[in-house]
């Protein structure tokens, strides 16, 4: 397990595992303990210690990576994004903690882990603008609205330049399931509606037969038909 650290007084947080009373394990709190606490912490938390240690951050960081990648389309629940976000705040708050202890001992390394959050969700979902709203709307802190950006759009061209499709796209392709993209491919603009659709045209009027509109799902291999007035 990891360090102990000191449990305050009235509150139940974190995973004992092998500490003395009143004291919880840092990597069994970040592994078996609830990740929204540990979330919480490691963006908010830092009076009158840090709550994890670099070691077990850094730890929990990769470990929790490696177990992404692993587990990422496999037919059981294990989740993609409170994994991201815990990985992105652990590595995001490493960050913090080394420029406090080396940098300027006035740094706040919980800014570093909400930044490291929406950097790795940025990178993981190819999001920015709905990811932005989301994180500022759940931290209800606009002066983190610049970070945010910054390591979010930062993460997305980053991301981009490996493949402009996020996790979720690749796994619905995978699976070879159908799904629109955001954005047509570039001979899209080259076809007209005449290109694609099937040939003699199978029309329905505005007030039509059951008996036709029968005939014509029957007939044709396609279920969409235009309707004129």
């Amino acid at each position: 397990g990891g360090g102990c650290e000191p449990v305050f007084s009235g509150e139940a947080f974190g995973v004992r595992l092998g500490c003395p009373v009143g004291q919880y394990d840092e990597l069994a709190t970040i592994f078996f303990g609830t990740r929204e606490h540990s979330i919480i912490r490691l963006i908010t938390q830092a009076f009158p210690h840090v709550p994890f240690s670099n070691n077990s951050l850094l730890v929990a960081g990769v470990t929790y990576l490696l177990l992404m990648l692993l587990t990422y389309g496999c037919s059981f629940p294990a989740g993609l994004f409170m994994p991201s976000v815990l990985v992105g705040a652990a590595l995001g708050r490493l960050v913090g903690q080394l420029v406090k202890h080396y940098v300027d001992s006035r740094v706040f390394a919980g800014a570093y882990a909400l930044a490291g959050a929406a950097a790795m969700l940025g990178g993981v979902q190819r999001a920015t603008i709905s990811l932005i709203v989301i994180i500022i709307e759940g931290t209800a802190n606009v002066h983190f609205l610049l970070p945010i950006v910054v390591t979010t759009c930062t993460a997305k061209f980053v991301g981009n330049l490996f493949g402009r499709e996020g996790v979720y796209e690749i796994g619905l392709r995978r699976k070879k399931l159908r799904f629109l993209e955001h954005e047509p491919g570039w001979l899209m603009d080259l076809c007209t509606a005449g290109d694609v659709m099937s040939h003699p045209v199978v029309s329905l009027r505005v007030v039509e037969r059951v008996g036709s509109v029968v005939s014509a799902l029957q007939q044709c291999r396609h279920n969409g038909f235009p309707v004129l007035s």
